[in-house]
């Protein structure tokens, strides 16, 4: 089975694979789409020597519980990936994810999905639908769309994000987007090729 992790590597994050049985899904027969989304203690700046984001560890579970204990049946395929209720799972999966990554790296503005407004949750339901429709965009694909969804709304550069004034730290090119930030983007696109396979 695949684990993903987060690691720090001279301050930059990378994502690092290693083969491994995930403890923290129990039930789920290994059906899990790469391995729970697990973040090192050198990331989370805790003091546990083993840390993982149990509340990713939850999605993953409810997410995969749904699937049964059919070894075909997770992930979906055909119509079934294509449903809307999928996208927005996928989507759901996504933004915790995204939100888990920011407080890794110290940006706790991220509220849980629960709690997100809609116009975040369309946002990133968006952008999942971009990357179902078009299964080869690359995580500069996936910011040049959300850089695009972000210019219709009348949202503009800001060195702080500010929803009331509509201002985004990230309302930038791709390649002048900070590292970290990249990373962003390259786990959305990660989690969405991942959990819509080939096709």
């Amino acid at each position: 089975m695949s684990q993903t992790n987060l690691t720090e590597d001279n301050g930059d994050v990378r994502i690092t694979e290693e083969e491994s049985t995930c403890p923290h899904c129990p039930g789920t027969n290994g059906h899990h789409f790469s391995g729970c989304i697990r973040i090192s203690s050198a990331v989370r700046g805790d003091e546990s020597e083993d840390s993982s984001y149990e509340e990713g560890v939850q999605l993953g579970s409810e997410m995969l519980a749904r699937s049964g204990e059919d070894e075909d049946a997770f992930p979906p395929s055909g119509d079934d990936i294509a449903s809307v209720d999928f996208l927005w799972l996928v989507a759901k999966l996504a933004h915790e994810v995204n939100r888990v990554y920011c407080q890794s790296i110290g940006d706790h503005s991220q509220v849980s999905w629960e709690e997100a407004p809609e116009w975040q949750r369309e946002s990133s339901f968006n952008g999942v639908t971009m990357h179902f429709e078009n299964p080869e965009a690359t995580a500069e694909d996936s910011h040049v769309s959300w850089l695009a969804e972000k210019q219709r709304d009348g949202w503009r550069y800001g060195p702080v994000k500010d929803p009331e004034r509509r201002e985004h730290p990230c309302f930038l090119p791709y390649n002048q987007l900070p590292p970290a930030q990249q990373h962003k983007d390259a786990l959305f696109s990660t989690i969405c090729k991942t959990m819509f396979g080939e096709r």
